[in-house]
């Protein structure tokens, strides 16, 4: 219900609070995709519930490892879009997605540096695993993701040299996709990272 609501971008206070009281007693039931759909719901209509969320993360921490990557992802990106810095669940989620960072898609791995930034999180190992696998996908990753990956990349003074390297090339072949923010977003991140790319810049 609360995945199909947020979709809809169904946004009814009365209805929502109604939808969070009944979800803390049972979520001990919850699988992890269900854990990680509740959690983006909320944060898809920027719905703040501490107590629901204080509920989500007390039942995702233990079963994370068991979390495909696009639940960790989400997980990640619904925390950002929320401001929620939990760490014992952003420590879950960095040890279990940097073990399974190799069967991330492009979406992920555009997703997790970006959450890591706005939160902010700063974990170099994570950060690191992120930057290993996006290097070889940076071709597959639309204007808006290579946007954030670099400004994510300045946003937490990680300047990363070979995903800078491999995401030039594929920012310079996409460059009339890029809108003006994320035109904006690239250079900034260049800049504040003291990076001189002629070909791009």
């Amino acid at each position: 219900t609360a995945w199909s609501l947020a979709k809809l971008s169904f946004q009814d206070a009365p209805l929502w609070q109604s939808i969070s009281a009944q979800s803390i007693a049972p979520m001990p039931e919850f699988e992890p995709p269900s854990l990680a759909w509740t959690a983006w719901s909320l944060a898809k209509l920027s719905f703040q519930d501490a107590p629901l969320w204080q509920s989500i993360s007390a039942q995702s921490i233990a079963p994370m490892p068991e979390f495909e990557p696009p639940s960790l992802a989400w997980t990640a990106w619904s925390l950002a879009k929320l401001g929620f810095r939990d760490r014992p669940l952003l420590d879950a989620l960095s040890a279990a997605s940097i073990s399974r960072m190799s069967d991330f898609d492009h979406q992920g791995l555009s997703k997790m540096p970006w959450s890591c930034a706005t939160l902010p999180f700063a974990d170099p190992p994570l950060l690191d695993s992120i930057a290993s696998a996006a290097r070889p996908r940076m071709f597959d990753f639309d204007a808006q993701a290579r946007a954030n990956t670099a400004w994510a990349c300045a946003k937490l003074r990680m300047p990363h040299a070979p995903l800078l390297q491999s995401l030039s090339p594929a920012s310079i072949r996409k460059i009339r996709q890029f809108r003006q923010q994320e035109l904006t977003n690239t250079a900034w991140a260049y800049a504040r990272l003291v990076v001189c790319d002629g070909p791009l810049m």
